[in-house]
């Protein structure tokens, strides 16, 4: 059976985000195409937060959900600008200029008290740490993960070892019995 198109484009954007940092771009790319095509979200039954938590899972690496991907793309569709700029720093700043956007567009309201260059610094040094303990854990879960495998083959190896041994008893069990029988 042939490849759908958003299958074959979901896979290649699983390979670039699996390669390196500087496919991001590409991947995202083929990741909102993916997103625009009505048989990706019939594959979900047509439910929506299944198809972007598909998406979402494959940028989980990058500390990004798909919204926020296609959001940088809107700010910053330059292939160079993605692999030159903090993901960081472009998430930021597309959220202001969305946000700049959204309040020219939207009634007066009460200022927004802004954090203070060290307060960001603080939060940008808080979400690094979170972010290393977020890599960490996904080590964790990977060795878990591979753990897991490794006792499950063993438990295989074990069963298999058990229903030979069964085997053997009952043989030694039947030549008992014939060799009573014959005494």
């Amino acid at each position: 059976m042939a490849r759908k198109k958003w299958e074959t484009l979901l896979n290649e954007a699983t390979e670039l985000i699996k390669n390196s940092r500087e496919n991001i771009y590409d991947a995202v790319e083929r990741m909102i195409a993916v997103s625009k095509d009505a048989g990706f979200l019939d594959f979900y039954g047509g439910e929506f937060d299944k198809a972007v938590g598909c998406l979402d899972d494959l940028l989980g690496g990058f500390n990004l959900t798909f919204a926020e991907a296609e959001l940088m793309m809107r700010y910053f569709p330059a292939r160079g600008q993605w692999r030159s700029a903090s993901l960081a720093d472009m998430l930021a700043e597309s959220i202001v200029k969305r946000n700049a956007e959204e309040a020219k567009e939207s009634p007066p309201r009460a200022p927004i008290n802004r954090p203070s260059a060290k307060e960001l610094e603080r939060i940008k040094a808080d979400l690094g740490e979170e972010r290393t303990k977020s890599a960490n854990l996904a080590t964790e879960v990977a060795r878990y993960v591979s753990e897991t495998d490794q006792l499950r083959a063993r438990i295989r190896d074990l069963e298999n070892e058990n229903q030979r041994l069964q085997g053997r008893i009952e043989e030694l069990q039947r030549l008992l019995k014939t060799e009573s029988v014959g005494v």
